[in-house]
């Protein structure tokens, strides 16, 4: 069981370094959900990420990557509560029609 939570933080560490261009130890990775089929893989990452305001003020976000590795799209969202039923969108990848068929935007 440990060896399969490693797994997925590892998959989730490299999709944020890939896909996003975060740098390991600028966020901290809190949940991680992976959900495949034969036609998608995706992934969940619940993860926060301190945004530099300033010489000495910064700010930590909580934000969510949904990613589908198989179709490479995907949104990260500033989530502002846990139970947020629209965050805010920060960034947009690939085809948004595919998007909006999974409704994530």
């Amino acid at each position: 069981m440990i060896g399969l939570h490693d797994d997925a933080s590892l998959i989730a560490s490299n999709t944020l370094r890939e896909i996003a261009d975060f740098v390991p130890g600028d966020y901290e990775i809190h949940h991680v959900l992976i959900d495949s089929s034969a036609l998608y893989q995706e992934i969940h990452i619940l993860f926060s990420f301190e945004l530099e305001k300033g010489l000495f003020q910064s700010n930590q976000q909580l934000r969510e990557l949904k990613y589908d590795l198989v179709n490479k799209c995907g949104v990260m969202y500033q989530v502002f509560e846990k139970e947020d039923n629209k965050p805010k969108i920060i960034k947009v990848y690939g085809d948004k029609q595919l998007l909006k068929e999974k409704v994530w935007i």
